[in-house]
């Protein structure tokens, strides 16, 4: 089976996708072969060996100008599978349509609960002591795609959304890693019957 040729794109936060440049170095059914940001980083902190483009939205007219832009970008480089990690985007189905199936997100709370930005803010503002992570297939909506996998932690006192963030970022990388793997090893499995995905063991 070939390696899953994945696209990484991202925003401020560069921690996912270099742990998805390590996974790749320990797994050769994982290539990362392309990286998308929305804005300039300084050199030494984007994934190494992978080419990165910046997209930053005051170039484009719009946004489906630019997901055009970056479809193009992961498409030159031949990708199987993008992934959302850090990216403070919406998606439009222009890119969507590009890669049906097939853009994963990672998300800082235990979805549906908590959606879209300033979530983990948002768990922690409702007094929430479980706080978690999911990895979803992405579609038009706001963190409402078909979900992969979920971890959790349990918080026994109340804590700042910035340590709950520190907190969650190992877990966000290790399950993060696990999707793509599975994807990469085909145990990523669909159910026409009921519309669920699931990994297979």
């Amino acid at each position: 089976m070939p390696a899953l040729r994945v696209g990484v794109l991202f925003s401020e936060r560069t921690d996912l996708a270099d742990a998805l440049c390590e996974l790749a170095s320990r797994d050769p059914a994982v290539r990362l072969v392309a990286a998308a940001t929305d804005r300039d980083h300084e050199p030494g902190t984007t994934p190494p060996g992978v080419p990165v483009r910046a997209f930053p939205a005051e170039r484009y007219p719009d946004r489906i100008q630019r997901d055009l832009a970056l479809a193009e970008w992961l498409g030159s480089h031949e990708v199987d599978l993008a992934v959302t990690a850090g990216w403070l985007w919406l998606l439009t189905p222009e890119f969507l349509d590009r890669f049906p199936n097939r853009v994963v997100n990672v998300h800082p709370t235990l979805l549906p609960a908590f959606p879209g930005r300033h979530s983990v803010e948002a768990a922690v503002a409702y007094g929430v002591r479980v706080h978690g992570v999911t990895v979803h297939l992405v579609d038009a909506g706001v963190d409402t795609g078909p979900i992969l996998a979920q971890a959790a932690r349990n918080f026994p006192e109340p804590a700042p959304a910035a340590s709950v963030r520190a907190a969650l970022a190992p877990i966000e990388r290790e399950l993060l890693g696990r999707v793509v793997e599975a994807f990469a090893h085909g145990r990523v499995v669909h159910h026409p019957g009921n519309g669920r995905w699931a990994i297979s063991s």
